[in-house]
């Protein structure tokens, strides 16, 4: 997928919601950690395809945050300073190496 900046702001734009509801929920004591997780991953995932889409980088429609921080480095975009850890958002079952 081919994507334009304006569609990088929809996405920037959606990132910041699943991180609005995460900013509501971790101190909750009773909100489920799937929840949490969750979001964290969906933020996470809507950023780096913002990046690809301003980039102008196609990218697959997947939920691989492995994968598209691949098409990012590959790409020459910047990356954040953890970017190596933000893989650990994907659940385990759905890892790559364990399917």
């Amino acid at each position: 997928m081919n994507r334009s900046r304006e569609y990088a702001r929809v996405l920037l734009g959606k990132a910041r919601d699943d991180q609005y509801v995460l900013a509501r929920l971790v101190d909750d004591a009773g909100a489920p950690p799937w929840t949490l997780g969750f979001h964290a991953q969906q933020a996470v995932e809507k950023a780096i395809k913002a990046v690809l889409s301003a980039g102008h980088v196609e990218y697959p429609k997947t939920h691989d945050i492995q994968r598209l921080l691949g098409l990012a480095s590959s790409a020459g975009l910047p990356l954040p300073p953890q970017a190596a850890q933000l893989p650990l958002l994907i659940p385990l079952w759905s890892r790559p190496a364990l399917r």
